[in-house]
């Protein structure tokens, strides 16, 4: 006998051999078949050398079901070998994930849709694609279906300093009130008020222990601190600054 056909037969052989432990096999799937799962998914993992629990468990189908695709596919056998447990690694993708992922590359559906519904990165996406082995995709059967994305907000325009919103800056800031909460209040951003208070020259060294996230302007400290400072108009500027006991600006020194 021809040393080609006795491969052959070794390998029908081993094909019923494995099917057969797998129905009886205590790792096999909980539910049947899933019929959605592509041939193209299968074979570009078997392909990646992934072992029958792991393809069980990230395919969620049962070890008979998936050998019996595996052979009318014509693929190699895949090993017996364990999947390789990543308990303890930060980040590590969950098994739930990893068959959404699957799900959702067989849909087609773009990598910034999958990333958003996982919430991961566009790179992890393909890098998990990659080592799962999912198949490449024609770029003009991506489907851009942003429907439950949720929509960035758009980047805010420049914030238009006045006079106005510097006062509200300074009564807040010398009413001990923490800049987070300023920021919050007038809606800006927290690095805005830290740069705003260095260009008013408001002070810097408010006892940390009298800061509040609430505006209280009336306050006994807050009167206490404001009775100290001097607020003044720059004419060259038009734009009103806060001087410090001391100090002797007749204009504004940040501008």
């Amino acid at each position: 006998m021809p040393i080609t056909s006795v491969r052959d037969s070794l390998a029908t052989l081993e094909r019923v051999v494995l099917a057969s432990i797998a129905t009886v096999s205590p790792k096999a799937g909980k539910g049947p078949i899933r019929p959605d799962v592509q041939d193209s998914t299968l074979s570009g993992m078997v392909a990646k050398g992934h072992g029958i629990e792991a393809l069980c468990l990230f395919l969620d189908i049962l070890q008979v079901d998936l050998l019996a695709r595996v052979v009318a596919l014509d693929l190699y056998t895949p090993h017996n070998g364990a999947v390789r447990r990543t308990s303890g690694i930060r980040h590590a993708w969950q098994v739930g994930e990893i068959r959404q992922l699957i799900d959702l590359w067989q849909l087609n559906l773009s990598c910034q849709y999958v990333s958003a519904k996982l919430e991961r990165s566009t790179g992890s996406i393909r890098s998990k694609a990659r080592w799962l082995g999912l198949p490449r995709r024609p770029r003009d059967s991506i489907v851009s279906d942003y429907a439950e994305i949720p929509v960035k907000p758009a980047k805010t325009k420049r914030t238009r300093w006045d006079n106005d919103l510097s006062m509200d800056v300074i009564n807040r800031i010398l009413a001990y009130q923490h800049y987070v909460a300023v920021a919050r209040d007038l809606n800006l951003t927290p690095a805005q008020v830290r740069s705003k208070i260095q260009v008013l020259g408001l002070p810097k060294n408010r006892d940390r222990k009298l800061l509040t996230m609430d505006y209280r302007p009336d306050s006994p400290e807050a009167k206490a601190l404001l009775a100290t400072q001097t607020i003044k108009y720059c004419k060259q500027w038009g734009r009103v600054f806060v001087v410090q006991p001391g100090d002797h600006f007749i204009t504004c020194p940040a501008y």
